[in-house]
């Protein structure tokens, strides 16, 4: 009987790649306070906030800012400029956060909406926005 030939067992030889970068993202939620459309005086400061979540796959650290994009920042105050970018609460990918920024209500009456949105440290803009909308009531008239 003639022995039967064996297969040598060969390991098929495995390439590392560069892994690819991950990526930004973020998902409203809720807000957290100021609902749309909340009245204030003028002048009056208050705290917006809102619920997101990272649905990206990178941790928001050092470098991640909030930024605003357009219509009124509503942070300015008497004799400030008023600040545009506040730094994001660090959150780990998948995780919930929270985004708050300090405002101020304009002297002037009318309606006052502004947009903001995630800026990675690249400077790239992403995810969803966020947005507070406001009222400016004028001060009541004291009565004569």
């Amino acid at each position: 009987m003639t022995p039967a030939a064996t297969e040598a067992a060969t390991a098929t030889p495995v390439i590392a790649g560069t892994p690819e970068p991950c990526r930004n993202d973020a998902e409203f939620e809720a807000d957290l306070t100021v609902p749309d459309d909340a009245q204030y005086l003028p002048g009056q400061t208050f705290v917006k906030k809102w619920s997101v979540r990272n649905t990206g796959t990178c941790d928001w650290g050092p470098g991640y800012r909030l930024v605003f994009v357009t219509g009124e920042p509503l942070t300015a105050s008497p004799g400030v400029a008023a600040q545009t970018e506040f730094a994001l609460y660090p959150a780990r990918a998948g995780a919930p956060a929270v985004w708050e920024i300090p405002m101020r209500a304009p002297d002037a009456s009318g309606v006052y909406t502004g947009r903001w949105q995630a800026r990675d440290p690249q400077g790239e803009l992403f995810g969803d926005f966020v947005f507070v909308k406001i009222e400016v009531i004028p001060l009541p008239t004291p009565a004569p």
